[in-house]
């Protein structure tokens, strides 16, 4: 059995980058050339407030890094409420349920209240029931919390519930993939690599993402690495239902359904998911540095560059101040609002 890998390849993660962005461009002809337009305006986060009439925060990496929060976010946040400015943190936890999200905000400081937190596994069972998977079994790769909140119909359907017996008496028609967390090397690893071995499944996403930022700095795979590690050695199909995929982004919209795409800013981390899912929504985006790309921050626009996938906006941090070239220069830039993305 593997231990739980660590992400030290960095043409593997363009590879994989590569896959998710592939992939939303097939769907969506124009968004190939919405992805190299954007003009990643250095400012600082305040000044993109007021502009726009709903605010979507990643959580990991923009609100908090583990189980500390980013300084000056939850002023960030305070600034929002004060202008009047809705917004929502959408995240892909699919690992902990929404009660456990919002309870980690609140000890950090964050007035937000439990229904404007959307997790990407609160899409899993509109997704499934609306697809061709509808009542099939299934295998997890997830947590308890992971099973009892968003698998759909576990009590029938899931083949291997976290710490109960295994089903034998039912073939899985798809994999479900939450959070990596209780994989590697245990139980889960052993039961869904030898059905893959038989057969290569579908893999339902909920969480894509490949890497977080530990509160050391250091990159840490997550849901998505795992996803498509498999995909590549079993021949897999990936389904995305978590950032950069639309089905999470639909719990928005169905919030919201009066205002246009380019009315909503998404605040991220990630190119991979944050950036090139709003902008596969037409949301205007903006990336923080203060997540998974706070080690690139001098090479931000290089990197931006080279994987086609530029935001509007960059920011240090939501609670930071922009500094201009000039010597002890600060700058509160509005933003530029008459490109494509809005």
């Amino acid at each position: 059995m593997n231990k739980k890998p660590t992400m030290t390849d960095g043409k593997l993660l363009t590879s994989a980058v590569a896959r998710y962005r592939v992939q939303l461009c097939h769907d969506t002809p124009l968004l190939d050339a919405d992805l190299r337009s954007g003009k990643m305006q250095r400012c600082c986060f305040s000044s993109l407030i007021e502009p726009y009439k709903l605010i979507l925060f990643d959580a990991y990496g923009v609100l908090n890094r583990g189980e500390g929060g980013i300084e000056g976010a939850v002023e960030a946040v305070d600034l929002c409420r004060q202008h009047e400015t809705p917004f929502l943190v959408v995240s892909n936890n699919a690992s902990e349920r929404p009660q456990g999200v919002w309870q980690k905000l609140q000890k950090l400081g964050f007035e937000i209240h439990l229904d404007q937190i959307i997790t990407s596994g609160m899409a899993v069972k509109s997704f499934v029931a609306n697809s061709p998977f509808r009542s099939q079994p299934y295998l997890l790769i997830g947590t308890p919390d992971s099973a009892s909140d968003y698998a759909p119909n576990p009590d029938n359907l899931l083949i291997n519930p976290p710490g109960a017996p295994l089903k034998t008496d039912k073939k899985p028609s798809y994999v479900l993939i939450c959070s990596n967390r209780d994989y590697y090397g245990k139980a889960q690893q052993q039961v869904v690599e030898s059905w893959l071995d038989k057969a290569p499944l579908p893999l339902l996403v909920a969480n894509p993402d490949m890497v977080v930022q530990s509160q050391q700095g250091e990159p840490v795979v997550v849901a998505g690495y795992t996803a498509d590690e498999l995909a590549r050695r079993f021949g897999s199909e990936i389904i995305g239902i978590g950032k950069p995929f639309s089905p999470v982004y639909q719990l928005v919209m169905a919030r919201f359904p009066h205002l246009l795409s380019q009315e909503i800013l998404m605040v991220g981390d990630s190119l991979t998911t944050d950036i090139l899912g709003g902008c596969a929504m037409g949301f205007a985006t903006c990336l923080t540095l203060s997540g998974i790309h706070a080690q690139e921050a001098e090479q931000m626009e290089s990197l931006c560059c080279d994987w086609a996938i530029q935001p509007d906006y960059i920011v240090n941090s939501i609670g930071g101040i922009y500094k201009d070239s000039r010597p002890n220069g600060y700058s509160q830039l509005k933003p530029n609002l008459d490109n494509d993305n809005g």
